[in-house]
């Protein structure tokens, strides 16, 4: 195959490359949104059942609940990996009666506006009295790490099947287009009436058989011109 083929064939393997990865990419941007909206629903989802179940067991008047009963509850909240701190506030100064937050590798999260998912929910005893405030956190840092491990994978998906598609790409284009042109080439090199009476026969539709046919029509024209002359 002459260099200028060789050429040919790589553009259109990089144009068809471009297109199958430009493709992917703006599925996955298109998914990445998505998968950042559905985990935050499901994440506000958790903190909002993790405040509601947090405000039944702490109904009861803080003051003649034990402390520890109130640290056991919290901390078997806490048992869910989503949650990055849990708060119960005094509903009238806003003091932190209860606290607890997960520590991560370097530091204990910072409870600021940086959290992902703030969901509060007032304790009411069955008086009808408001005893204080319970507070769930999911911080950025979990959304994120979360997400991108989402995403991670999927990239990896995408990547393997365009690499895929790629690949089919280029063997369709070798079987189909390369091998075929390259041997009709080969044939009106050699002047072989026969072999590419051979490849107009297997290749009798579509562009690559109208251009077989094409050429085997010049060739023949162009044999009758040199026998003419040859008179």
């Amino acid at each position: 195959m002459k260099k200028g083929s060789v050429f040919m064939s790589m553009r259109l393997i990089i144009s068809v490359s471009l297109l199958v990865f430009g493709v992917l990419a703006g599925y996955l941007a298109i998914h990445y949104v998505d998968a950042r909206n559905e985990l935050t629903a499901n994440l506000t989802h958790v903190a909002d059942s993790t405040a509601n179940r947090l405000a039944k067991q702490l109904a009861a008047p803080l003051w003649s609940i034990n402390e520890q009963q109130v640290n056991a509850s919290i901390n078997s909240e806490m048992s869910q990996n989503e949650l990055s701190a849990i708060e119960v506030i005094d509903p009238l100064d806003k003091r932190v009666l209860f606290q607890k937050v997960r520590e991560s590798g370097r530091s204990s999260f910072s409870l600021s506006e940086r959290d992902a998912v703030v969901v509060s929910k007032e304790i009411t005893t069955d008086a009808g009295e408001h005893i204080g405030t319970a507070v769930v956190h999911i911080s950025l840092p979990f959304l994120k790490a979360r997400l991108m491990s989402e995403m991670s994978r999927r990239a990896i998906e995408l990547g393997i099947l365009g690499l895929i598609l790629v690949l089919a790409y280029i063997f369709i284009l070798q079987i189909f287009l390369i091998q075929p042109l390259k041997r009709a080439a080969e044939a009106v090199r050699s002047t072989s009436a026969d072999e590419l009476t051979d490849l107009i026969q297997s290749n009798q539709s579509g562009e690559l058989g109208d251009l077989l046919y094409a050429m085997d029509d010049l060739q023949k024209r162009l044999r009758m011109a040199h026998n003419h002359n040859g008179r």
